[in-house]
């Protein structure tokens, strides 16, 4: 058995021919994870609602910045400054923490994470100098942001390739939800109560948050807790959720020491030495430039609604529902999207060996999770060229924000089938190449809000929108190289790292 829980989370057990095929026959055989599909569901919950924090934290206090130019007494430019240099330590700090949750376990990382996190929004709310708010929302990126990697190595941990795509589609729609339904809790918030509630709200609901993070999340890494049958050593690893559900069920569990397992060595570098692969650095392109397009997008959406048809700060928030719906729907459909689309290719490769007789054909993995992305590219550069041009002509305003569905849509799609590739490339490393994915994406997309007001001017809404779309039609050539060249490239990174 003990042989069975360490093979469980080695490289062998993510082969999909094997993972698809070897089902267990007997007792004797342990399961990939031995929660149920409604415990799986819940402690992706508990990771959604973690990483719900990353996003929301960026856009929530847009509403709010008229009123901090006056508190501050700062420009619009220099307010603007600490959100592209919260979307730069967004990048940046998941490459730190990534790491050592791959290495020292899941539990401990999101614990110090929140520490740091609601430390940060405590400052926040009494800041009373410029430099205290620049360089607290830096620590507060900082700290939150690697809830998002941390949690797809989570999902990573407790499930198989033939149901991934499910689960990274809920944890990552509705982690990057905040994104959208930020500026609409800011603007209720700020309203009602002023700009310091904002962070008192975060620094409540991330407690909350952090509370059950304690109690009811079990440690997954599967070199220590294996398939979830083993109690960690460390006690900031033990969840006593792990001792209620020995009791409910009966279950045995195992010691590190019984299962033969080894932490996994830590190299703080390692999501930094993924961009050395050429069909990692393909992939993470067009999920960059798509993320940017989609942020830019609802970051111009506050300002070109009021300049262009006069909305108050109350329609501006109810503005972005809209975008919230989207990524709602995006989260749950982008999902089970990669599930069916998953046992098509899985069916086909089978019927293809038993056809062949070939079976040293290794699957697909790169078409099985990028081979329909071409659809939401092509709705987000619809989406970027009806938002722009009809705001530029103020057509009727039910339009934009219909496209900034579409946008949230297609984003937070494409999003999660690079998330779960990468995941399915890496499972050892699943947190560290998500914090790729982060590192990316928050990078580009910074560079994006810091040039989208300079863009419109020059061009208008519609010419800079357009602009966008285009460089996300581009982009979908290096989708093309990777299902072309991506599966090479795999078979000689692991002939070459074993």
């Amino acid at each position: 058995m003990s042989q069975e829980i360490i093979d469980s989370h080695g490289s062998k057990s993510e082969e999909p021919e094997k993972d698809e095929s070897k089902k267990p026959d007997d007792g004797d055989e342990a399961p990939h994870s031995v929660y149920l599909k409604t415990e799986k569901l819940l402690i992706v919950a508990m990771a959604s609602f973690a990483s719900f924090f990353s996003s929301v934290s960026s856009p929530i206090y847009l509403p709010a910045i008229p009123q901090l130019e006056v508190d501050f007494n700062q420009s619009t430019e220099m307010i603007n400054l600490t959100i592209t240099m919260y979307s730069i330590f967004q990048g940046l700090g998941p490459a730190f923490w990534s790491p050592i949750a791959d290495s020292l376990g899941r539990r401990p990382v999101y614990i110090m994470c929140f520490v740091i996190y609601i430390g940060a929004n405590i400052g926040l709310a009494l800041s009373r100098w410029y430099w205290m708010l620049f360089a607290l929302r830096c620590v507060q990126a900082a700290g939150i942001a690697s809830t998002v990697a941390i949690g797809a190595g989570l999902v990573a941990d407790i499930t198989e390739r033939k149901e991934r795509g499910m689960y990274m589609g809920i944890f990552t729609g509705l982690g990057l939800i905040g994104n959208a339904f930020g500026p609409l809790i800011g603007g209720g918030l700020d309203k009602s109560l002023g700009w310091r509630s904002i962070f008192w709200f975060l620094v409540i609901a991330a407690g909350t948050v952090l509370a059950f993070i304690i109690f009811s999340l079990p440690e997954t890494n599967r070199f220590i807790a294996g398939n979830g049958s083993v109690i960690p050593d460390s006690v900031v690893n033990k969840s006593p959720y792990i001792f209620f559900r020995r009791k409910l069920t009966g279950v045995p569990c195992n010691s590190p020491k019984e299962a033969g397992l080894e932490r996994h060595p830590l190299n703080i570098l390692y999501s930094l030495r993924l961009f050395r692969y050429k069909d990692v650095i393909i992939v993470l392109i067009p999920n960059a430039i798509h993320y940017t397009a989609w942020f830019m997008m609802i970051t111009a959406q506050s300002s070109l609604l009021s300049e262009k048809y006069h909305f108050n700060s109350s329609q501006i928030g109810l503005s972005y529902l809209s975008s919230g719906v989207g990524s709602i729907v995006g989260s749950l459909s982008s999902g089970k999207l990669m599930q069916i689309y998953y046992k098509k290719c899985m069916n086909d490769y089978k019927n293809r060996q038993q056809a062949t007789g070939n079976d040293t054909e290794e699957f697909n993995i790169q078409k099985a999770r990028l081979g329909i992305s071409f659809y939401p590219c092509f709705g987000m550069i619809c989406a970027c060229i009806v938002f722009g041009w009809t705001i530029q002509y103020n057509v009727h305003y039910v339009v934009p924000l219909l496209a900034t569905a579409v946008a949230s849509f297609t984003s937070i799609t494409l999003i999660n089938f690079v998330s779960t590739l990468l995941v399915d490339l890496f499972p050892k490393d699943s947190a560290s190449s998500t914090a790729s994915v982060n590192l990316s994406r928050c990078l580009v997309c910074a560079a994006g809000i810091a040039a989208v007001d300079s863009m419109m001017d020059a061009m208008g809404p519609g010419g800079a929108f357009t602009l966008m779309a285009g460089f996300c039609g581009l982009s979908m050539v290096c989708v093309v190289v990777e299902l072309k060249y991506g599966p090479r490239w795999d078979r000689e990174r692991r002939e070459t790292t074993g």
